[in-house]
């Protein structure tokens, strides 16, 4: 688990949007169907799978195909769920699930970051509402995170963290506090 640092908080934890399961989910319904298909059609087509002596074989084939099933959208589910980006007042962090036994862990502190861009492409992801977010550094650092939803909102709540926190700096170098002014009529 992350530990976040005195006088932390965080702000969002964003994963990507839910329709990048829709086609993971679409493969594993019609893979569901397909032994069906297959068991009611194919006894006319190869004649001796109907014999019984073949029917302990074909159990086990048809338990070992679904268990193969059922890991594949367990590693997908996973990947999912665990592949994550936390923002919160001082830094971004980046959690990348490689595989279901590998993952990346990288964080960009908030007063480094230059440009965030957010970039939507196709009809989808303009009606659902998902994109990418590309943050860059001064450096070559560069985070992404893939079909994310509410890319505004992120984008807003880093950039406005992020000038938060050179207000902050450049007030402690002046030697002032960085409080916000309060107008008076």
């Amino acid at each position: 688990m992350i530990k976040l640092e005195p006088g932390e908080k965080q702000i969002l934890m964003i994963r990507r949007h839910w329709f990048v399961l829709a086609k993971p989910l679409a493969f594993f319904f019609a893979a569901l169907v397909f032994p069906t298909i297959f068991l009611k059609f194919a006894p006319s087509l190869f004649p001796a799978l109907a014999a019984p002596d073949y029917e302990p074989m074909l159990n086990f084939f048809l338990t070992l195909y679904f268990m193969g099933l059922f890991l594949f959208l367990f590693i997908f589910w996973v990947n999912y769920y665990l592949d994550v980006w936390i923002v919160t007042t001082h830094r971004l962090i980046d959690i990348e699930q490689k595989s279901l036994f590998s993952r990346e862990i990288a964080e960009m502190r908030l007063s480094r970051i230059e440009n965030v861009t957010v970039e939507v492409s196709g009809f989808i992801q303009t009606m659902l509402g998902f994109g990418d977010i590309k943050v860059e550094t001064a450096g070559v650092s560069r985070f992404i995170i893939k079909d994310a939803p509410r890319y505004y909102e992120v984008k807003n709540a880093l950039l406005r963290h992020q000038h938060a926190t050179d207000r902050a700096r450049q007030g402690q170098q002046n030697g002032t506090t960085a409080e916000p002014t309060k107008k008076t009529p």
